[in-house]
């Protein structure tokens, strides 16, 4: 109970105003990660076939539905830092300051 309410503290005061710098950096290695897992099966396909070694269909893998995965996860959690960013943007106390005295 306590740690659960410790760590969403810690979570509002630090990306409370930016929530892009969160979800936009997960989603941007969960992004790139999966590319790279696609892209690397790809390329291995392509050098099978090259040297007549027996293969399988891409879509045979289970890695390539995890890297799938991954990249739509990615792109989610992208646009959802993205949409946070546009609600703190918008919100009327977004500009309200405490003024301890006048000049």
């Amino acid at each position: 109970n306590g740690f659960l309410d410790l760590s969403s503290v810690l979570f509002i005061t630090k990306f409370g105003k930016k929530p892009m710098h969160f979800f936009g950096l997960w989603g941007t290695l969960m992004f790139i990660f999966g590319g790279g897992i696609v892209t690397w099966i790809i390329a291995e396909k392509l050098y099978k076939l090259a040297y007549h070694l027996p293969l399988r269909d891409v879509t045979n893998q289970p890695l390539f539905y995890i890297a799938l995965l991954m990249i739509v996860i990615g792109v989610q959690l992208f646009l959802a830092g993205f949409i946070g960013e546009l609600i703190s943007r918008s919100s009327s106390d977004r500009n309200s300051y405490l003024i301890k005295e006048d000049i």
